[in-house]
């Protein structure tokens, strides 16, 4: 919808940074081609297009990088590197596939820094990286890091050191300002998001020391088992090295060391890498199969085996069909325990076991064969083919798991998301209006992939005090997610949310389908709610010891003006310092009587947090007129408010049934009156703002001067006009916002920029000044004696600080904190 302020996610949230998250590649943006109902068939398009475009970068950077290697081996490795582990397993972020066939490019650009002094190609690869995955670049920058120390430690004495450092160095810098308008807006998005709710530090301190994650860490490397076939033949060999060799080798090391030491990996990915641990292992990877091109080049066999080749072809297919038998016998035998990442996006024991079976197989067939080739016992064509129906198997058995096995677990979800496109365009309304869910609907984004403006969303950048609002109001959330369902109708109310899906089946129906159903709420108020003057002033933040009944009791008396919640206290429990304890066993009843139209409402909630291991999960049972309404409230997919029905002259039971010991905030039952709710939005007037472009646009008339309240997540980056003229805004309620109106005509205009946005341009357009001048004039600088003594220097002190922040202090943390 737009590029900076996005109705469709989270109330309204900057998807500059989300677009910049994931988004961004140019073969995302092929989607303009591709009709809504096409999109989950087209995503498979997509990560074959991105494969082969890994293949063409990994062949083009061999085949420069080591121009003795023969074709047969740069086709291979591409290959290899294209059906790696980490393709294999992350392809599901399909963002992150560019910055594997970016890589090889970044370490051409490199290369010819070293060799030539030619910096432009680093300096565009490294910057298209930041602009398509910036994060990821985060981790290509400690690479980079790592390039330059080895390189000034092993090249010390050598006369291009200070120059080599010193060009990547201002190429470095270079690429950083030219990528200003990426970063720095992103960087502030970033800084607001949920993400940094626990520190780097605090991550390190609560991690494992060692081999934390091994059975997610490895498959990663053990999906590929030639390279390794060939390094570890060559350190038995005992021979020296050249210098670039071991500086590779020593690259590899560094690159390694995270797989075993938690802290240092978790270092590698800013403290938190959630389900998918060393995202950077396309580089160790890389770094492998471009260690093991040494070793072909400098192996020269002449074939002279008194075998006759015939006999020898005879056994080694014999061989291979042997072992392709065994593994495929243990694939299909042990699926789902190899398959389980795929469910839970983490591996365990057995899965690590099984693939242990096939890597360890298929290693021992490449090591036999090359070993064979070695001693002259197979002619080079025979020893290619049969690397090439070893590298089939060994890929028809990982894309067997990865993607076909992944397809038909995820069958039943993927035909839900695919068919859930046939509510697109089914609501016919000009003026503002937003959609929820009346539960779990296929994912968090779907009702903005609908087309349709919603309150939910799912990105790694949700905004923290959005979050921590729409907690507090009553929707579901966890990790980074925000939840359409939950709430109140009060809550759906002041959200302007007037349409639901898959609510129950009445007269408001507009739309149903074999695939959900569409009905208009009772209960909305207009985007830009005219109030009296001044009646906000005092509620900048809703207080934070307030439970949910309290939140819904402050928002009806500030906006409707009479408060229309009723609370139930239950003496079988007594807050104490702020907590209800309550020990397992406990039984907390409740008789109402209901007489007034009432929606009763049970609360459990503690406080705000992005960890996915909540105590209050499932620990009560819920049972409403003698009759089980629900076991495991609350629950990952249910922890809002739990609506417990509608009610009118009416005595209801309500009995919470505690599973286990429980410590919380927020607890309580309390019934809204549905009536005077509904009558009041029957009388609301507002100004009916409406989307346009990069905020929202409306004309109206107000008979006398009042403030405006507009349900949008809280900026100090607006702009908003009035008749042509700026004004003021304040935030209410925590995370909203309101400005006042004056009596007469008002022409009212609110438009978002990103925080950094403008200083990203400025920056970004002097950077490309800077690196044109710089590249033009790069040589001028040679020779410099003040210049080298600088470059030497600042690399120096570098290394230390690499070395120190990445690998040695979060290792004392973990051994000392």
């Amino acid at each position: 919808s737009s590029l900076f302020l996005n109705f469709q996610l989270s109330g309204g949230a900057n998807f500059y940074g989300t677009f910049l998250f994931l988004l961004s590649s140019p073969f995302s943006l092929l989607v303009k081609f591709v009709d809504k109902d096409h999109l989950i068939k087209f995503f498979n398009i997509l990560v074959l297009l991105k494969m082969m475009t890994i293949s063409f970068c990994a062949a083009y950077s061999f085949s420069i990088l080591r121009k003795k290697l023969e074709l047969f081996w740069v086709v291979l490795f591409s290959l290899i590197y294209t059906f790696c582990g980490y393709v294999m397993m992350y392809y599901l972020i399909v963002g992150w596939l560019d910055m594997v066939y970016l890589f090889p490019l970044l370490v051409v650009g490199l290369d010819r820094i070293v060799k030539e002094q030619k910096p432009l190609m680093y300096i565009v690869i490294l910057s298209l990286s930041c602009l398509f995955c910036y994060y990821i670049t985060y981790m290509l920058a400690i690479f980079i890091l790592l390039f330059m120390s080895s390189y000034f430690v092993l090249n010390y004495e050598d006369k291009d050191c200070p120059k080599v450092c010193r060009q990547i160095l201002l190429s470095s810098l270079c690429s950083l300002l030219i990528t200003a308008v990426v970063w720095l807006p992103a960087f502030m998005q970033y800084r607001d998001s949920a993400r940094g709710e626990v520190t780097a530090v605090q991550s390190i301190v609560d991690s494992k020391l060692f081999m934390h994650c091994y059975e997610t860490k490895f498959p990663l490397l053990m999906i590929q088992a030639l390279p390794f076939v060939l390094i570890l033949s060559d350190l038995f060999k005992k021979r020296k090295y050249n210098k670039e060799k071991n500086f590779y080798l020593l690259l590899l090391v560094f690159t390694f060391i995270p797989f075993i030491v938690e802290p240092i990996n978790l270092m590698w990915h800013m403290g938190n890498y959630m389900a998918f641990p060393c995202r950077f292992s396309f580089i160790t990877i890389f770094l492998a199969l471009f260690c093991s091109t040494y070793n072909l080049e400098e192996v020269k066999v002449k074939y002279s085996s008194k075998l006759i080749p015939y006999a020898i072809a005879l056994i080694g297919f014999a061989l291979i069909f042997c072992v392709g038998f065994f593994v495929v016998t243990v694939l299909n035998n042990n699926i789902s325990d190899i398959g389980i990442y795929l469910s839970l996006l983490s591996g365990n024991t057995r899965s690590i076991q099984c693939m242990s079976y096939i890597f360890v197989t298929i290693f021992a067939l490449y090591g036999v064969v090359y070993g064979a080739y070695c001693r002259k016992c197979l002619s080079k064509s025979l020893f290619f083919i049969f690397l090439i129906c070893i590298f089939l198997l060994e890929s028809f058995v990982y894309v067997d798991i990865y993607f076909v096995y992944c397809a038909k677990i995820h069958k039943k979800s993927s035909f839900l998301n695919n068919t859930a496109y046939d509510l697109c365009d089914k609501i016919r309304d000009r003026n503002f209006y937003r959609v929820k869910s009346h539960h779990f609907f296929c994912n968090d984004n779907c009702v903005g992939a609908l087309g349709y403006n919603s309150i939910s969303g799912y990105t790694s950048l949700n905004n923290r005090y959005y979050m921590e609002m729409m907690k507090g109001l009553g929707y579901v959330g966890n990790w980074m997610e925000v939840a359409s369902y939950g709430g109140t109708e009060l809550t759906d109310a002041l959200l302007s949310i007037k349409y639901e899906i898959n609510g129950s089946k009445d007269k408001t129906e507009i739309y149903r389908s074999s695939v959900g159903s569409i009905k208009c709420l009772p209960c909305s108020l207009p985007m830009g709610l005219y109030l009296k003057k001044g009646s906000l002033n005092d509620v900048e933040f809703i207080p934070e010891h307030f439970e949910r009944a309290d939140i819904q009791s402050y928002i009806s008396e500030y906006i409707l003006g009479e408060n229309i919640v009723k609370r139930y206290n239950s003496p079988a429990i007594v807050k104490n310092d702020g907590f209800y304890d309550i020990k397992e066993g406990t039984v907390v009843r409740h008789k109402v009587k209901i007489e007034e139209r009432s929606s009763l409402y049970l609360d459990m909630y503690d406080h705000f947090s992005t960890s996915l291991d909540d105590p209050l999960l499932r620990a009560t049972e819920v049972i409403v007129n003698g009759e089980r309404f629900r076991d495991d409230y609350p629950g990952y997919k249910d922890n809002g408010l739990l609506h417990l029905g509608t009610y009118e002259d009416e005595v209801v039971s309500v009995d919470v049934l505690f599973k286990k010991d429980i410590k919380c905030k927020s607890f309580g039952l309390f019934s809204l009156d549905v009536g005077r709710l509904e009558k009041f939005c029957h009388e609301a007037q507002g100004a009916n703002l409406n989307v346009k472009s990069s905020g929202l646009y409306a004309k109206c008339v107000t008979p006398k001067d009042c403030s405006l309240f507009v349900s949008l997540p809280y900026s100090d980056n607006f702009i908003i006009k009035v008749n042509g003229r700026r004004v003021d805004y304040k935030r209410v309620f925590s995370d909203f916002l309101t400005f006042n109106l004056y009596k007469g005509e008002n022409e009212i205009s609110l438009t978002f920029t990103p925080k950094g946005f403008t200083l990203g341009v400025i920056i970004s357009c002097l950077g490309i000044i800077f690196s044109a001048f710089y590249v033009k004039f790069a040589s001028k600088l040679d020779g410099n004696a003040v210049s080298d003594k600088v470059a030497k220097i600042i690399t120096g002190a570098i290394s230390v600080v690499i070395m120190l922040g990445i690998y040695i202090l979060p290792v004392l943390i973990k051994l000392f904190c």
